[in-house]
């Protein structure tokens, strides 16, 4: 697993880099979310951002192959 990471820094560091920060951020919100009791039609309006920042970080990392 060690030689995939540092595989996937030498092919591209912005791209690597970007997809923890993703990661850290979707970590971040999930701590968030449960504290916030608001609801826009029925849902937690920290849905939307997380589901992005997820999404994001599971782009990036297969454009490395």
């Amino acid at each position: 697993m060690k030689k995939l990471w540092a595989e996937i820094y030498q092919r591209n560091r912005v791209l690597a880099i970007t997809g923890w920060l993703h990661v850290g951020l979707l970590a971040i919100l999930l701590c968030i979310a449960p504290f916030d009791s608001r609801s826009v039609m029925g849902l937690n309006p920290w849905i939307k951002p997380l589901k992005f920042a997820a999404s994001i970080a599971l782009y990036l990392w297969p454009l490395f192959f």
